[in-house]
């Protein structure tokens, strides 16, 4: 969605921490809103409360909504706030959890405080038509997310504030690999959905058809996800300790293998109207 913008577009990232993604990259402008401010330099950085942001109306062409709709205590005015912010014309990326996984629960587990999570999603279909009548855009499409259980790796929770909130400091990145690869066996043996992270949520202009097709390959270290069958074509599959393991393309980090036909979570069609 990033890539279809053009220069003189303005995007806000909302509830960013350290930002959703490179800016740099990019020829946009991107405004970065935390209630926090950052350690690092994010360039146009403004620290507000999302129930209440200092913008006109309309302001921006894209927002971008990255785990943190399940952060915000004010729910409501804050979607009624992205609302009145965004073009008619414009386009939101959510990402949020499934408050009924595994992924979700032990997370709830591991932190003080459930991690923050204050809202709890457990419907794709009522998300859906929250988000459509607050946004006043139309949804495009709905992908269902794996988990990487990476806030579990120990290489993760270093920072003294991180691992403040923990009950515990995480643990080694092979048992996490280890653990990761095992929801992934369960779910295709029992059909259950202790991989599945939550789902991403595409609404207004995109540019192009959304790809929802399952990827199911999510790095424990990174948490960037990859289509098996590229891995494969690109040689990061390989057999190590008896099982089929593949690179992270991103960090170099070794995960456990499975192919992505395994795994066919419901989905969206794309209209091909919207893609006009």
């Amino acid at each position: 969605m990033l890539d279809h913008l053009p220069p003189e577009a303005l995007v806000l990232d909302l509830g960013c921490r350290s930002g959703s993604y490179d800016a740099t990259q990019y020829k946009f402008r991107s405004v970065r809103v935390d209630m926090v401010r950052p350690k690092v330099s994010l360039g146009l950085f403004v620290q507000a409360d999302s129930a209440h942001l200092p913008f006109r109306e309309a302001s921006f062409d894209f927002v971008v909504l990255n785990h943190v709709l399940e952060h915000f205590e004010e729910l409501e005015p804050a979607l009624k706030e992205i609302g009145r912010v965004v073009k008619k014309d414009g386009s939101v990326f959510v990402a949020i959890p499934d408050a009924s996984t595994f992924s979700d629960k032990l997370y709830r587990r591991v932190f003080r405080q459930s991690g923050g999570h204050v809202n709890r999603f457990r419907s794709a279909a009522d998300v859906e038509q929250t988000l459509t009548r607050h946004f006043g855009l139309p949804l495009i499409g709905t992908r269902t997310l794996f988990t990487s259980l990476n806030f579990l790796n120990r290489r993760n929770t270093r920072d003294p504030g991180v691992r403040g909130q923990m009950l515990f400091g995480g643990l080694a990145q092979p048992l996490v690999v280890a653990l990761n690869a095992s929801t992934r066996f369960v779910d295709r043996c029992f059909s259950t959905r202790t991989s599945v992270y939550g789902w991403a949520f595409y609404f207004g202009w995109v540019g192009e058809p959304v790809e929802l097709e399952t990827l199911a390959n999510v790095c424990v270290f990174c948490g960037e996800a990859h289509p098996s069958h590229m891995l494969e074509k690109w040689g990061r599959v390989k057999r190590k300790f008896f099982m089929r393991m593949y690179q992270c393309p991103g960090c170099g980090t070794w995960n456990g293998f499975v192919e992505d036909r395994a795994f066919h979570p419901p989905r969206r069609a794309v209209p091909s109207s919207m893609m006009e």
